[in-house]
C-alpha cells in the first residue's frame, strides 16, 4: 500500500458529472447577458456567437442576439448587454440594427441598471469611421447606463482588436454580480437626442466607386 492518493474511475465520473450539473443549474438561476450584433455581412454576427462562447466558459448564461430579435423593451430590462456592430456606407446602422438604434436615439427613460459595452466595426477610409457603434455607446452613457469596459472600435483587420476588447470584457464580468438583476432606480428622464434632418440624399455610389458596403468589409 502507498500513500498515493487514488480515485476509482466511476467516482470521479459521478464527481464530474455532478459538478457540470450543479454549474448548469447555477446558471439557470443567473440573469442572462445579452449579446446583440448589428450587421450587413455576418462580420459582427461571427464574432457576437465567438463572444457568446467565451462568455459561456465563465458559466455565465448567454443569449445572442440580431439587432431585429429584440423588442426596445427587452434591452430596457436587461442587466449586461454587450453590443457588437458594424456601420454601413457613412454612418448608417446595418439594416438588422435601423429599428433599436431609432429607439436608442428616442428613448428618454434612464437606465441606471444597465450594464454594457460596445465594440464597432469600421472602415477609417470612411468619414464616419464606427459611427453606429459610437453613437450605441455614447447614448446607452447619456441614458446612465454603466460602461463596462471601454469601446473598441475596429478596422478592417478587427480579429487583433476583438481579441483585446473582449479580453478586458472578460475580465471586468468577472468582477460582476449575476446572481439577480439589479433593481431598475427611478431617475430622471434623459432628453431624447436630437435627429439632424438630413439633406437630399445621395447614393455612396456618388462618392465612392463602389455601392454602399458594410464599414467592416
Amino acid at each position: 500500500v502507498t500513500g498515493v492518493q487514488t480515485c476509482a474511475l466511476p467516482i470521479c465520473a459521478a464527481a464530474k458529472q455532478a459538478k457540470s450539473c450543479a454549474s448548469r443549474q447555477r446558471e439557470q438561476t443567473l440573469t442572462p447577458i445579452y449579446i446583440l450584433f448589428g450587421t450587413e455581412t455576418y462580420n459582427a454576427q461571427d464574432l457576437a456567437d465567438r463572444t457568446a462562447e467565451a462568455v459561456e466558459a465563465l458559466s455565465l448564461p448567454v443569449e445572442v442576439f440580431g439587432m431585429d430579435e429584440l423588442d426596445w423593451s427587452e434591452l430596457e430590462a436587461a442587466h449586461t448587454a454587450l453590443i457588437i456592430t458594424s456601420t454601413f456606407g457613412d454612418g448608417d446602422p446595418p439594416s438588422n440594427a435601423e429599428d433599436l438604434h431609432a429607439e436608442l436615439m428616442a428613448a428618454t427613460t434612464a437606465l441606471p441598471h444597465l450594464r454594457y459595452s460596445v465594440c464597432s466595426l469600421g472602415d477609417r477610409s470612411y468619414p464616419k469611421f464606427c459611427q453606429c457603434g459610437i453613437e450605441f455607446d455614447e447614448r446607452l452613457a447619456a441614458l446612465g447606463a454603466q460602461r463596462i469596459s471601454a469601446r473598441v472600435d475596429c478596422e478592417l483587420d478587427f480579429e487583433a482588436q476583438w481579441q483585446g476588447w473582449l479580453d478586458t470584457t472578460l475580465a471586468a464580468l468577472g468582477q460582476l454580480s449575476f446572481d439577480a438583476a439589479p433593481a431598475a432606480a427611478v431617475a430622471p428622464a434623459v432628453a431624447p437626442e436630437p435627429v439632424a434632418q438630413p439633406a437630399a440624399p445621395v447614393e455612396q455610389a456618388a462618392q465612392q466607386p463602389v455601392a454602399p458596403v458594410e464599414q467592416s468589409e
